[in-house]
């Protein structure tokens, strides 16, 4: 009887060892996260330059990013664009063609302090410049479209959020991370499943978070504020829940129904937080989102009428500690990034027939 009771007793300290190993393991690779500081207000933005071509020369903006403190790069769907940070226009490079380094449909952009990554979508290919825009090489052999892409500081891997595809064992998972090794020209792995709301807000431009450098990959999806912290040393990932009622985003079952039907797939644009990017910016790193509805004007034909929507900054540590939120009034740009302690993005100015492109900065600071 003694000795029974010792085995119970053995047993229920193993199980409660067992219990306090899992907790400390899930709390060690999951953290929820809340702001408790006040949310720092919108303030006017400073205008950085007019583009000095003529906006006709820029079609629909794809994307841009700045190169350093004196030149950024636009593109437009049918070519890039080199430019003085005063405004003045410099070259326009990648010439429209099939050929190597030549390009139709340029979507995406990514740029470090060696080199211009530019992403193609109808050839789905890479073409790498130099910053001064001389064309060094491309890269091919990928399988799907890119929504967002980045490279490591060695420029040996890019990380790629794709359109998503079922992984080798057969299942339903769809990975939508792709690491491409850029010496051997070929995809390495694939990973990162995702839910039906990232689905359908993975069709909404520039929709989705990604940052690398040589010991991590940190990823958001569109649809959800939980950043995937990725160990590329260990492949352990931590789960970063941030917590806050202002990012509503309605729960997806079948992502197909929304996406084919256009009413429901505009009804869930317009009424559904979205992440828009992630930066790293010195020691901090920052989430870009929209939150808030579009309200409609029945009587003007469904114009949108943009006061309860806002642009958010969630803003970290480099040990993502909660530092603060900014909360600006929503502006209308696919095209925003995080530079120096800025926020920088391009606006159309309508003036009469006169139509510019401006690049806008906000200050972080407070």
């Amino acid at each position: 009887m003694q000795k029974f009771k010792y085995l119970v007793l053995l047993s229920l300290f193993a199980g409660i060892i067992m219990v306090s190993c899992t907790r400390t393991e899930r709390e060690k690779y999951e953290r929820v996260l809340s702001f408790d500081r006040n949310v720092v207000e919108t303030r006017e933005p400073e205008l950085v330059c007019l583009l000095s071509e003529d906006s006709i020369l820029i079609g629909q903006i794809k994307d841009f990013t700045l190169l350093n403190d004196t030149s950024f790069v636009v593109v437009d769907g049918r070519g890039a664009y080199l430019y003085h940070i005063s405004g003045t226009f410099i070259k326009r490079f990648g010439h429209l063609g099939r050929a190597e380094g030549e390009m139709l449909s340029p979507s995406a952009i990514y740029s470090n302090s060696n080199f211009v990554y530019i992403w193609c979508s109808t050839l789905l290919k890479i073409l790498i410049f130099d910053n001064e825009a001389h064309f060094k090489k491309e890269l091919s052999g990928f399988a799907r479209g890119v929504q967002k892409f980045v490279v490591d500081p060695n420029d040996e891997i890019v990380y790629l959020y794709t359109s998503g595809f079922c992984n080798k064992s057969g299942s339903k998972t769809i990975d939508v991370i792709t690491t491409y090794d850029i010496a051997e020209k070929l995809i390495k792995e694939s990973f990162g499943e995702r839910g039906g709301e990232d689905e359908v807000l993975f069709v909404s431009q520039n929709s989705s978070g990604l940052y690398a450098d040589m010991d991590r990959l940190i990823y958001l999806h569109p649809g959800n504020l939980i950043v995937y912290n990725l160990d590329l040393n260990s492949d352990k990932t931590t789960r970063y829940k941030i917590k806050d009622k202002a990012f509503w985003r309605e729960q997806v079952t079948d992502s197909r129904k929304v996406v084919n039907d256009r009413h429901k797939l505009f009804d869930y644009l317009f009424n559904n937080s979205v992440v828009r990017g992630f930066h790293k910016d010195g020691n901090q790193y920052i989430i870009i989102a929209d939150i808030g509805k579009f309200d409609f004007d029945e009587q003007r034909g469904f114009m949108e009428i943009q006061k309860n929507r806002k642009i958010k900054l969630y803003i970290f540590d480099s040990a993502f500690n909660p530092i603060r939120t900014i909360l600006f009034d929503y502006f209308f740009t696919p095209n925003i990034m995080i530079y120096s302690g800025a926020m920088y993005f391009l606006s159309l100015n309508l003036d009469g027939e006169n139509q510019k492109i401006m690049l806008n900065r906000f200050s972080l600071s407070i």
